[in-house]
């Protein structure tokens, strides 16, 4: 018994040391924690990198990825790559997977903030880099680009005379927006995100008119985080629009149950439904239809209403979770699943 119990003892000894022998996983290897790597790198984002905090701590070319403030991890260039979307905080630009930002300072030392994703700012990010086209410094200072000049699309095989996401290409006061549907430098407006406009010249930068107000540019790639909380990036985000190929434009950020005046005058917030199922938001001029009455497309209800159920009629909005949300016998439908702004919306029907 003694021996056998000694025997045992050896054993358990012998996986001890096999197991602490077990070599630490190499750059790019899969992981959970910092001591499954190689030493000096890190786990992050579920694989063994080197550690970051500004760009130079990178080999050239790639990006500090910072997922959580002050824990910033060099990109792997054959791992962080997507067609449509990456793993959260990370969102897909260009077929890269990047940090989201609004300014600069929201990136790490040495990036800039380009087309609302963090770049290096120590090369020309064009798309081969997982950049937006274009350098926002070099081709402003030089002006309009001449015919033989061009920026890729998001798509390849697609040259643009200038990146109207990005707004880069354009100089003199000019910005890239859309002529004819194509991407062009016009005159720069003073529109904000979501102000009335007439022509695509009332817009500022990053913006396009659709619709009676100015909406924002972004890669048609599903990349839905660029928009911000809650929004859609689509050819379909904004009913009715037919960008060109390899970039669409934002939903509106605004509330149909709440009905807040973040759309332009004669518009009302609206639901509508893009490829997938996916619900968005936007300004739909308003209509004549009251509630009940025949309707086809969104247009043709008035504010506060949706054309529901197959385009067939104009119904009020409501939100279930209130005791009463609507008038007389009509109750609140809720049936389909609709998420908007945080909250639950249905449409009242008899």
């Amino acid at each position: 018994m003694r021996t056998n119990a000694v025997h045992g003892c050896l054993l358990l000894l012998l996986v001890s040391l096999l197991g602490a022998c077990e070599a630490a996983a190499s750059l790019g290897a899969r992981c959970t924690r910092a001591s499954d790597c190689e030493s000096p790198l890190v786990c992050g984002l579920g694989r063994c990198r080197a550690q970051c905090s500004a760009a130079r701590d990178c080999p050239a070319g790639q990006v500090c990825l910072e997922p959580t403030a002050g824990a910033g991890v060099c990109e792997l260039p054959t791992v962080d790559v997507c067609a449509a979307s990456c793993d959260a905080p990370l969102v897909c630009v260009s077929g890269h997977c990047r940090q989201m930002c609004d300014v600069d300072s929201d990136c790490p030392s040495g990036h800039a903030c380009r087309a609302h994703a963090c770049e290096r700012a120590d090369t020309d990010a064009g798309p081969e880099d997982g950049g937006p086209p274009g350098d926002a410094g070099t081709d402003a200072a030089q002006g309009p680009p001449g015919e033989d000049a061009g920026f890729a699309g998001a798509d390849v095989g697609i040259a643009w005379a200038c990146d109207p996401i990005a707004d880069t290409g354009c100089g003199g006061g000019q910005r890239c927006g859309l002529s004819g549907g194509i991407p062009t430098c016009i005159a720069s407006g003073a529109g904000a995100e979501g102000a009335a406009c007439a022509t695509e010249t009332s817009c500022g930068p990053h913006l396009s008119c659709q619709g009676g107000r100015c909406v924002r540019f972004c890669y048609d790639d599903g990349n839905d985080g660029a928009c911000g909380s809650d929004r859609y990036c689509g050819a379909s985000a904004v009913a009715g629009s037919s960008p060109p190929t390899g970039i669409a434009f934002c939903s509106d950020a605004c509330d149909p149950l709440a009905q807040v005046s973040t759309c332009p005058t004669g518009s009302h917030c609206a639901i509508d439904v893009a490829a997938g199922n996916r619900e968005f938001r936007w300004c739909a001029p308003d209509g004549t239809g009251a509630e009940g009455a025949t309707c086809i497309g969104q247009a043709g209800c008035n504010a506060g209403l949706e054309c529901v159920y197959g385009s067939t009629s104009c119904r009020a909005f409501c939100n279930p979770s209130e005791p009463m949300p609507c008038a007389g016998s009509h109750h609140c439908d809720a049936s389909t699943g609709w998420v908007v702004a945080g909250h639950l919306v249905g449409f009242c029907v008899p």
